[in-house]
Formats: structure tokens, C-alpha cells, sequence
């Protein structure tokens, strides 16, 4: 493929670049240029693109006095007047330019480099101003598009000067920003108030206390998508089969939960078959949570129906009731490669994240996540009754569902560290109730059934020796697949470091993405060609990914809107949620809600909420019976 390159300066409406290669520039770039909407990406480094001032024309410069910033191989170009810059998807040396955008074009902002670096008049350090306005009363409003960032600058450098530590400018932000439509991308929003941070420090002196370590906000991530794509719950091949099957088989049924059985289904049959080129497994676990009556349990059924119609129930299928860890090892002792169908997670992840010593289902959240990744050959499992066993390559499969309010009071901080989740791919998903169908077809399709009945039929190969171990084929991604799949983890290995030191650990989300990915894209060809596959195609990856990255934010959103991280974190929390639904708390229910905070910590609370205008104060009633109110705004 040729290379696209695109003229900088006036010719192209004023657009110049900073061109940040190694490391190094890229590091000294996320913390000392403003935020850009538009970036572009290789295997090296970065292109920031940011406006000429109106009159000003910036040159082209080389290692622009790199020295001074950056160290090692790396250096900052500047493509100004007359310059040119490779754009995506031109081919690059190291693989290919991808684009950044978390914002639109019409967002970048006006930004000339400090004099000694492009030899123009002195411009200061390249910082958002932070001034209060001369003209007009500062106001918490939401504002269009085109206003979003210089309004948010206002807003930090107003909230400096009351006292605000680094934790509350970034709630206040974020509280501000959740108003506008659209919201700024939440990176923009952690680069400004870093940005106005800094330039407070540097000009007035202002010290602001930092703890960057609590910051929650997305940065550069997939956009979170309510609607479900439609080419993702019509996927072909044997999956389509599987959630036609459920969808006319069922009262109720939603085809993303259905796809999410199938998937666990193929992975299931094909266990101890295949593997990817990597050696992990086809097994999944795969959590659908849903309110009653939407078709989350639905697939449950479905998917017993098929497998005992077709023999496969008998070796494949797990039982709905599982206890114990023990339970759970004795049962793969008996057959290795297992689906296991639970109904209302939430009580079960209940106890297995208990923090109660010698908790039976905490054991078994334990067992789960040592069976979901480990690639030797066998374990060695210790039953409850003193005796000891080896299961031979097991294969573990999960299709869960749950009542979202359930599944996620559930679970504390210490549970999303621990990784379990990270494990599984969830689908959070917002579904109406609707009418259930007067007629049911519980015929499977002859196709689906010889399919189903192929696949669990299938000679395994095993090693030549008297345990029988397992010796799975490998498949491999074609040149396509592989290339999609280079750019696609990297894409997740940055953003589990970018939140490696989040309080909430939801770095431990992104870390598993890839892993799933691999074996989602590697069953995909599996419902595509109705058999073991000879390689994973470009249209498995794609599924894949698209599949966990619409799932993945959601996760992560979920994570941080349901579970707290301290005290006062979860008193905020219950303020608005219990506040909303009537529109106002007392000053007796609010401290009834604080529970582990002590009096300043409410206080605190409170003060930080009241500065958001989320919550305001009131008062009710007349003469010596006027109470304290707090209104909650929705």
C-alpha cells in the first residue's frame, strides 16, 4: 500500500504536528502538551495535531531541542508551514499508523510551542489559561460543543483557588462534564486539570495536592455504545443456528445472551481438540445479566435441550450445583472438559468472594480462576475426603446470568483486584420486559444437530502414554488475522498501563481482553466452518474484538458506578442513588447513610457534592419543626 501524506500550514486549514518518536517524547508529550482530540499512532511514537494561532505561522523543526526534554534515541519533530505528515493508514516501518480520535476535528485546539523550541515570539509553556472571566458570572452549566474545554479550564482554575486537592478537581470534573452533550472524552477532561494544575503551580505558586493514584476516569478507550450491533448477534455459521434455536425455543430471549451460550457451547465441544497458537484453550466464562423476565436464563434451557438431543449432554454438560471447590474438581475428575450453566450468579459469586475463612465458594472462586488460564497438562486437586487426584488438561467452560443489582453488591474492590472478573466477559445490558410468545418451536434443526453431533464426536488426539493426556491441534491466524490482532493488543496492553495504578484495579479488565479475544476468534471459525478449522480468518478476529470492545467499557463503567473504594466513596454513592428517587434527603437520612465516615468526612463529602451541584441545601416545614434538606438534582 502506498503512503498518504497530508500537507501542513495554511494549505490544510492551519494544522500543524508534533511529532513525537521513542518513548521517551511520547511520555514528556502526555505531560506537558495540551490535550488533542486527533492523534495518530505507530510502533514508535505519536503525531499530536494541534491549530496555528490566527497570524502566526509556525516552521518545520528537527529534534526541536529534544535534549532538553527527552533523553536516548528519542526526539520531537514540528511539521508546520510547508511541511508534510504520514497520516493512517499508510504503512509504517514497524507495522502501521492508526489514528487516536476521541473527539472531533473541529476540537483541536490553538497551541504554539514555547520560544526556544520554533524560534517564535515567547508563547509561555504551551498550557490551557486558567483566569477567571473578566466578563460575566462563572456558571456550572453545560455548553456546546467548540466551548467544552475552555470552560472546563475556567471551572479547575476557579476550584483550585477554593482548596480543592488533585481527587476533588477530577470529581468535579467529571461531575461537570457528565452534563454536557456530548461529554468531552474523559482523557481530555484528566489532561485538563493536570494542565491547569501545573500552570497554577508555575504562575501563582498555588500548591495542589496530588494523588494522581485515585484518578478514575477513562483515557483513551473504546467509547461505551448502549445499542447492541447488529452484526454482532448475527454472526453465521453454527452460532446464527444456536440463537435462532434459543430465540424460537423460548418464551424470551435476547440474541447477545444467546451468542454468549453458543459460544461457551462450540468452545465446550471442541475442548481438548484445539487450541490456539498460543496454547490457550477454547473455554469461556461468560456472565449475562439482565433484569427478570428479559431472556438471560433463557440460552439455560436451550442449550440443555440441544446437548441431550444430540448425546453430548452426558459428557459435556455440568451441573447446575455446584457447593464447593471439591464439588467442582470431583466432577472434572470424572470428565475433564466441562459447561457449566449457573442461574442467578449473583448468589453464588456472593459467597465465593466472602471474605469468611474457609469459605467453601470462596475455594471455589479460587478453583475457577486457576482452571480458566492454567496451561499444564494436569492439576492436582485435594477432594474433601483426604484423598488426592490428578485431572488430565481440564476445560472449564461458564454461562452464568443475573440481576445486575445482585450480581454487583456482590462483589468489593478486593474481587475486581483478584482478577475473577477479568476472566469473564460480562454483558450489562439495559432490556425491556416483553410479552412472552404464545407458541414455542422446540424442534432443532436437523443441520444444527449434526453439526453439534460432529463436533462432540470429534477424535481427540492424545499423547502416547497410559494417562491419555490430551494433544490438541493447533490453529493458527492467517497474515491478516495476526497483523489485526498485533495492533488490537496493543491497543489493551496501553490501557492496562495507563490504569495499572487506579484504585479500582480495573487494569486486571484490561489485561485479560487479549486472551479472550484469541479464543473467542478461534471458536468463531469454529461455528463458521462447522468443523475443526485449518486457520483463524480475518472475520474471527474482527468478531472478537468488536465483540469485547463493546462489552469492556460497559464493564468498566459498571465497576466504577456500583462498587466503592472508601468511605466516603460509598456514602456519595448512596446519597445520589437514594436522593434521586424521590428528588431529596434530610439531614437525619444523609447521616444515616454516612455508616464507616466519621463527622468531617461527611462533611467533606458534602461540601465536594454541593460545589458539583449535585446535591443542594434546603429546609422544610415552619416555626421550631423547619428541617434541614438536601435536594438531589437528577
Amino acid at each position: 500500500m502506498e503512503k498518504i501524506a497530508v500537507i501542513t500550514g495554511e494549505i490544510s486549514g492551519r494544522i500543524w504536528v508534533a511529532d513525537c518518536d521513542g518513548p521517551e517524547a511520547v511520555a514528556w508529550a502526555e505531560m506537558n502538551l495540551p490535550w488533542t482530540p486527533v492523534k495518530a499512532v505507530s510502533r514508535r511514537g505519536k503525531h499530536y495535531y494541534y491549530l496555528m494561532p490566527e497570524g502566526r505561522s509556525i516552521r518545520n523543526g528537527v529534534n526541536v531541542r529534544a535534549e532538553a526534554y527527552v533523553q536516548g534515541s528519542s526526539q520531537i519533530d514540528v511539521r508546520g508551514e510547508g511541511g508534510y505528515v504520514v497520516v493512517p493508514p499508510s504503512p509504517h516501518s514497524d507495522g502501521r499508523y492508526l489514528w487516536e480520535v476521541c473527539g472531533t476535528w473541529e476540537e483541536i485546539p490553538e497551541y504554539v510551542f514555547p520560544s526556544a523550541m520554533n524560534a517564535l515570539e515567547p508563547a509561555g509553556e504551551g498550557e490551557l489559561l486558567a483566569e477567571e472571566p473578566s466578563q460575566g458570572e462563572l456558571t456550572y452549566a453545560p455548553v456546546s460543543e467548540g466551548e467544552r474545554n475552555s470552560r472546563l479550564a475556567r471551572l479547575v482554575g476557579h476550584w483550585i483557588r477554593k482548596g480543592n486537592s488533585c481527587e476533588e478537581l477530577l470529581y468535579l470534573a467529571e461531575s461537570w462534564n457528565r452534563r454536557n452533550s456530548p461529554p468531552l472524552p474523559d482523557s481530555a477532561v484528566v489532561s485538563t486539570v493536570k494542565s491547569i494544575v501545573r500552570s497554577h503551580e508555575r504562575n501563582y505558586g498555588v500548591e495542589v495536592q496530588k494523588d494522581l493514584s485515585v484518578v478514575t476516569l477513562f483515557s483513551e478507550e473504546p467509547r461505551e455504545t448502549d445499542a447492541v450491533p447488529e452484526r454482532l448477534v448475527t454472526p453465521g455459521g453454527l452460532l446464527q443456528e444456536i440463537v435462532g434455536f434459543v430465540d424460537r425455543s423460548s418464551p424470551v430471549s435476547f440474541p447477545l445472551f444467546s451468542v454468549a451460550a453458543g459460544l461457551c457451547l462450540l468452545g465446550t465441544l471442541v475442548g481438548q481438540k484445539i487450541m490456539t497458537e498460543s496454547l490457550l484453550k477454547t473455554n469461556l466464562y461468560m456472565i449475562a445479566l439482565a433484569p427478570s423476565g428479559t431472556g438471560k436464563d433463557s440460552p439455560l434451557s436451550a442449550i440443555e435441550t440441544l446437548m441431550t438431543e444430540t448425546r453430548s449432554a452426558e459428557e459435556f454438560l455440568g451441573t447446575d450445583q455446584l457447593a464447593s471447590a471439591p464439588a467442582l474438581w470431583k466432577r472434572l475428575y470424572q470428565n475433564p472438559c466441562q459447561l457449566f450453566m449457573f442461574d442467578e450468579l449473583g448468589d453464588l459469586m456472593g459467597g465465593m468472594t466472602s471474605d469468611k475463612k474457609n469459605s467453601y465458594k470462596a475455594e471455589l472462586a479460587k478453583a475457577l480462576k486457576i482452571l480458566f488460564t492454567k496451561k499444564g497438562k494436569s492439576s492436582k486437586a485435594y477432594a474433601d475426603t483426604g484423598n488426592d487426584f490428578v485431572v488430565h488438561w481440564h476445560h472449564v467452560s461458564l454461562y452464568g446470568t443475573g440481576v445486575p443489582t445482585v450480581f454487583w453488591k456482590s462483589l468489593s474492590a478486593e474481587d475486581v483486584r483478584g482478577g475473577f472478573l477479568g476472566r469473564a466477559v460480562i454483558f450489562d445490558c439495559d432490556i425491556p420486559v416483553v410479552r412472552v410468545k404464545k407458541e414455542l418451536d422446540l424442534a432443532i434443526p436437523a443441520g444444527l444437530a449434526a453439526a453439534v453431533s460432529g463436533l462432540a464426536a470429534f477424535e481427540r488426539k492424545f499423547d502416547g502414554n497410559l494417562k491419555k493426556t490430551p494433544r490438541p491441534l493447533k490453529v493458527r491466524k492467517d497474515r491478516s488475522a495476526s497483523a489485526f490482532m498485533d495492533d488490537f493488543e496493543d491497543k489493551y496492553v496501553r490501557l492496562a498501563n495507563e490504569h495499572k495504578n487506579d484504585r479500582d484495579g480495573v487494569d486486571v479488565i484490561y489485561t485479560r481482553v487479549s486472551e479472550n479475544v484469541h479464543k473467542i476468534a478461534l471458536i468463531h471459525a469454529v461455528s463458521r466452518t462447522g468443523t475443526i478449522p485449518n486457520a483463524v480468518t480475518l472475520p474471527d478476529v474482527t468478531f472478537a474484538a468488536e465483540l469485547l470492545d463493546w462489552s469492556v467499557p460497559r464493564t468498566v463503567r459498571k465497576i466504577r458506578d456500583n462498587i466503592s473504594f472508601n468511605p466516603q466513596d460509598a456514602f456519595r454513592r448512596r446519597v445520589l442513588k437514594d436522593g434521586r428517587e424521590r428528588g431529596y434527603l434530610t439531614a437525619k437520612e444523609i447521616y444515616r447513610l454516612a455508616q464507616d465516615c466519621t463527622a468531617k468526612q461527611v462533611e467533606d463529602a458534602l461540601r465536594l457534592m454541593e460545589t458539583a451541584q449535585e446535591i443542594e441545601k434546603g429546609s422544610r416545614g415552619a416555626g421550631t419543626k423547619i428541617q434541614r434538606i438536601y435536594y438531589v438534582n437528577g
